[in-house]
Protein backbone atom coordinates (compact mmCIF):
# COMPACT_ATOMS: atom_id res chain seq x y z
CA UNK A 1 0.00 0.00 0.00
CA UNK A 2 1.43 3.38 -0.87
CA UNK A 3 1.83 6.20 1.60
CA UNK A 4 -1.07 8.12 0.04
CA UNK A 5 -3.61 5.32 0.52
CA UNK A 6 -5.94 5.69 3.45
CA UNK A 7 -5.09 2.86 5.76
CA UNK A 8 -8.05 3.50 8.04
CA UNK A 9 -11.38 5.15 7.66
CA UNK A 10 -13.94 6.44 10.12
CA UNK A 11 -14.02 7.42 13.75
CA UNK A 12 -14.12 3.84 15.05
CA UNK A 13 -10.36 3.58 14.55
CA UNK A 14 -9.34 6.85 16.15
CA UNK A 15 -7.19 7.68 13.12
CA UNK A 16 -8.52 9.62 10.14
CA UNK A 17 -5.30 10.71 8.42
CA UNK A 18 -3.46 9.60 5.33
CA UNK A 19 -0.73 7.08 6.08
CA UNK A 20 1.79 9.52 4.56
CA UNK A 21 0.91 12.12 7.23
CA UNK A 22 1.72 9.86 10.19
CA UNK A 23 5.05 10.18 11.97
CA UNK A 24 7.52 7.44 11.10
CA UNK A 25 7.46 6.32 14.76
CA UNK A 26 3.64 6.06 14.81
CA UNK A 27 2.75 2.95 12.84
CA UNK A 28 -0.99 2.18 12.81
CA UNK A 29 -1.90 -0.35 15.50
CA UNK A 30 -3.57 -3.66 14.61
CA UNK A 31 -7.17 -3.97 15.80
CA UNK A 32 -9.82 -6.68 16.08
CA UNK A 33 -13.20 -7.21 14.46
CA UNK A 34 -15.85 -9.88 14.77
CA UNK A 35 -16.82 -11.97 11.75
CA UNK A 36 -20.47 -12.68 10.88
CA UNK A 37 -19.89 -16.13 12.47
CA UNK A 38 -18.78 -14.53 15.76
CA UNK A 39 -15.05 -15.25 15.41
CA UNK A 40 -12.67 -12.50 16.57
CA UNK A 41 -10.09 -11.73 13.86
CA UNK A 42 -7.09 -9.40 13.77
CA UNK A 43 -6.75 -6.60 11.20
CA UNK A 44 -3.27 -5.42 10.21
CA UNK A 45 -3.53 -1.81 8.95
CA UNK A 46 0.09 -1.93 7.74
CA UNK A 47 -0.76 -4.54 5.11
CA UNK A 48 -3.40 -3.89 2.50
CA UNK A 49 -4.40 -2.63 -0.90
CA UNK A 50 -6.41 0.21 -2.39
CA UNK A 51 -10.09 -0.23 -3.21
CA UNK A 52 -12.49 2.04 -5.09
CA UNK A 53 -14.18 3.29 -1.90
CA UNK A 54 -11.49 2.65 0.74
CA UNK A 55 -8.62 0.40 1.69
CA UNK A 56 -8.75 -3.39 1.98
CA UNK A 57 -6.61 -4.48 4.91
CA UNK A 58 -5.20 -7.94 5.68
CA UNK A 59 -7.08 -9.98 8.30
CA UNK A 60 -5.56 -12.84 10.31
CA UNK A 61 -6.90 -15.40 12.78
CA UNK A 62 -4.12 -14.73 15.31
CA UNK A 63 -2.66 -11.47 16.69
CA UNK A 64 0.77 -12.49 15.37
CA UNK A 65 -0.33 -12.44 11.74
CA UNK A 66 -0.71 -16.18 11.31
CA UNK A 67 -3.63 -17.99 9.73
CA UNK A 68 -4.81 -15.60 7.04
CA UNK A 69 -8.58 -15.01 7.26
CA UNK A 70 -9.13 -12.62 4.35
CA UNK A 71 -9.71 -8.89 3.95
CA UNK A 72 -11.19 -6.04 5.99
CA UNK A 73 -13.08 -3.27 4.17
CA UNK A 74 -12.20 0.15 5.61
CA UNK A 75 -15.06 1.76 3.68
CA UNK A 76 -17.79 0.02 5.72
CA UNK A 77 -15.85 -1.49 8.65
CA UNK A 78 -16.69 -5.04 7.56
CA UNK A 79 -14.93 -8.37 7.07
CA UNK A 80 -17.51 -9.86 4.67
CA UNK A 81 -15.21 -9.60 1.66
CA UNK A 82 -14.93 -11.98 -1.30
CA UNK A 83 -11.95 -12.62 -3.59
CA UNK A 84 -12.05 -14.45 -6.90
CA UNK A 85 -9.35 -16.44 -8.71
CA UNK A 86 -8.28 -13.34 -10.68
CA UNK A 87 -7.48 -11.42 -7.48
CA UNK A 88 -10.56 -9.18 -7.62
CA UNK A 89 -11.60 -8.24 -4.07
CA UNK A 90 -15.18 -7.11 -3.43
CA UNK A 91 -16.91 -6.16 -0.21
CA UNK A 92 -20.30 -7.85 0.10
CA UNK A 93 -21.61 -5.00 2.31
CA UNK A 94 -20.78 -1.98 0.13
CA UNK A 95 -19.52 -1.12 -3.36
CA UNK A 96 -15.81 -1.22 -2.46
CA UNK A 97 -13.85 -3.12 -5.11
CA UNK A 98 -10.23 -3.87 -5.98
CA UNK A 99 -9.66 -4.61 -9.63
CA UNK A 100 -8.19 -8.00 -10.57
CA UNK A 101 -4.45 -8.31 -10.05
CA UNK A 102 -4.11 -10.84 -12.86
CA UNK A 103 -6.03 -11.42 -16.01
CA UNK A 104 -5.96 -13.56 -19.09
CA UNK A 105 -6.80 -12.28 -22.60
CA UNK A 106 -9.15 -15.25 -22.94
CA UNK A 107 -11.47 -13.55 -20.40
CA UNK A 108 -12.15 -10.55 -22.65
Amino acid sequence: MSGTDRALSGPSHGNDMDAGEADADEAPEPFTRETPEGEVVHVDPREGDRGTEGAFLAVYRTPGGEGRYGWYCAACDGVAVAMDTMGRVECTNCDNLRKPTGWDAAHE
